[in-house]
């Protein structure tokens, strides 16, 4: 015998609704236990940040300490120290031991008569020796209608030096400075130290080396000119042709035995 199953009751509607309610609120619960996990790991995590800001070594307690009792004390000797690093920045760079700052460059193109011919670039220390530097800058360019352009070198002392700007006999009697007013030594601070040095003759008690043009180019270190006369540059490029220069013959004045002429010279 079979059983009608048709006539048992279909679940309502408020049957289904219910069931549905409490699966979202099983739902609800599982996300706010999740939203509350991770509020509390956040919670903790601000804990232990907040710990480590707060944990100071005993030397930074005793820095705080004495900062917020003594205030005006930390205030002044902050300001001493931005003075002092001010004054360190402003001193002369040799008073630190440091080297010279180049300015300016002038190459110069220079021949043996005879011979070969080559190219010296020199660095020049303009912030160091503005006015030897003016100076030979426009003896170079012939600023005002004269300059080094075709004056000879007059004395080499083999490996010792090269000496030349006599623009006016081309002998050492003489010179000429391209600036209206004289001028003595600027800075007898810089050494003859090495090879290369670049110097203005202008000893301290010649009236007459006070408006000179007569410059020298050492090939070693010098120190019996060092407070007499300016450094006021170094050879950059052309050591070796000036070595050559110096393998030239001489007269027992010093003087070469051939012409050694600039030909030209550029600032760059």
């Amino acid at each position: 015998m079979k059983v009608d199953d048709s006539s048992s009751p279909a679940p309502s509607k408020n049957a289904k609704a219910e069931k549905v309610g409490l699966k979202d609120k099983k739902k609800v619960k599982v996300n706010g236990k999740v939203l509350q996990k991770k509020e509390e790991k956040k919670e903790r995590r601000k804990e232990r940040k907040k710990e480590k800001e707060n944990v100071s070594s005993p030397a930074m307690i005793c820095l705080k300490t004495f900062c917020r009792n003594h205030y005006l004390i930390c205030a002044i000797s902050v300001v001493s120290l931005a003075f002092l690093i001010a004054l360190y920045m402003s001193v002369d760079a040799l008073d630190r031991g440091g080297a010279p700052k180049v300015t300016d460059y002038v190459s110069m193109k220079i021949k043996v008569e005879g011979g070969s011919r080559g190219t010296v670039v020199f660095g020049l220390y303009g912030q160091h020796c503005p006015k030897t530097v003016q100076n030979f800058v426009m003896l170079c360019t012939q600023q005002k209608g004269y300059g080094y352009i075709n004056s000879r070198f007059f004395m080499l002392l083999p490996n010792h030096f090269l000496m030349g700007g006599d623009i006016v006999n081309n002998d050492g009697t003489s010179g000429k400075s391209a600036l209206d007013e004289p001028f003595e030594g600027e800075n007898l601070k810089l050494k003859h130290q090495t090879k290369g040095n670049i110097g203005m003759v202008s000893l301290k008690d010649n009236e007459d080396s006070k408006r000179s043009s007569q410059f020298y180019i050492t090939m070693k270190e010098m120190k019996e000119f060092d407070g007499k006369s300016v450094v006021f540059g170094h050879v950059i490029d052309g050591l070796y042709f000036l070595e050559t220069l110096h393998r030239l013959p001489v007269d027992e004045k010093f003087k070469p035995l051939q012409n050694i002429t600039i030909v030209s010279a550029t600032v760059h």
